[in-house]
């Protein structure tokens, strides 16, 4: 889950064994402990490629999400997100999509986009096999690093429910139990203090009621709501400390 880059200025003596796993420095009894994937020496300068180098071995590993501007895609179209999750490659310099768990052993992957550009369905099942898997965190594609995340393992949506990824309409989805399921993040950048929000979100529920996302701590804040009973429309606003407030319909499929 981490990469490490290091350049070290040539000296004149010469060595011809190396050791992956090898010796440490300061005694010949310390190894590397820890797995190993890739391992790549240059005998030349590669400082002009570093970035390069590192942005191919991060689309491969999955070790981080760059926040670098995009070039192509959604987000490069329409620019300006403070924050962006889905299903789908909204930026060419996202890798990652989201971060799950099985519950066999909770172990912990990050999951990419495949060929095109959609989640990468296979190396979910791949990894839960018969498992359950759930989503950690759901990785920001905008140049902010707002990612969602979940510690607590009762609280994590559900991808994968041991047999296959989870489905709406045909396309991947997480799915929120309507009890605890929550992610969370925070914006302390890319929010513009008493500008405007703008929120578009791909959803479906079957309560009468379902709060798809929201700022509320208590009893105050900014939420949004979907009414299912109607089928018809959105509802958000802002509430008060004590209740109250103001919120407005927005109709839903346009």
């Amino acid at each position: 889950d981490a990469a490490q880059q290091a350049s070290t200025t040539p000296v004149s003596e010469t060595h011809s064994t190396f050791h992956v796993g090898g010796l440490g420095h300061t005694n010949n009894s310390t190894r590397w402990n820890g797995y190993v994937q890739e391992a790549i020496l240059f005998g030349v300068s590669t400082k002009a490629n570093h970035s390069a180098i590192a942005t191919d071995i991060n689309s491969n590993y999955l070790i981080y999400q760059p926040t670098d501007t995009p070039t192509s895609g959604l987000l490069a179209t329409y620019s300006g997100a403070a924050a962006a999750y889905s299903v789908r490659q909204l930026s060419d310099k996202a890798v990652i999509a989201m971060r799950i768990r099985r519950d066999s052993d909770d172990a912990e992957t990050n999951i990419g986009f495949d060929s095109n550009g959609d989640l990468d369905t296979t190396a979910i099942s791949d990894f839960c096999s018969t498992a359950n898997g759930y989503v950690v965190e759901w990785a920001d594609q905008s140049t902010n690093g707002n990612h969602a995340t979940q510690s607590t393992n009762a609280n994590q949506p559900q991808i994968y429910n041991g047999t296959a990824v989870i489905t709406e309409n045909s396309k991947p989805a997480l799915d929120f139990d309507g009890t605890n399921d929550k992610l969370q993040f925070d914006l302390t950048t890319g929010v513009q203090s008493g500008g405007h929000w703008h929120a578009f979100h791909v959803m479906q529920s079957s309560d009468a009621n379902a709060i798809v996302m929201s700022n509320r701590s208590v009893n105050h804040g900014w939420y949004m709501i979907s009414q299912a009973t109607t089928n018809t429309s959105v509802h958000a606003g802002m509430t008060g400390p004590t209740g109250g407030g103001s919120s407005t319909n927005y109709w839903k499929n346009g």
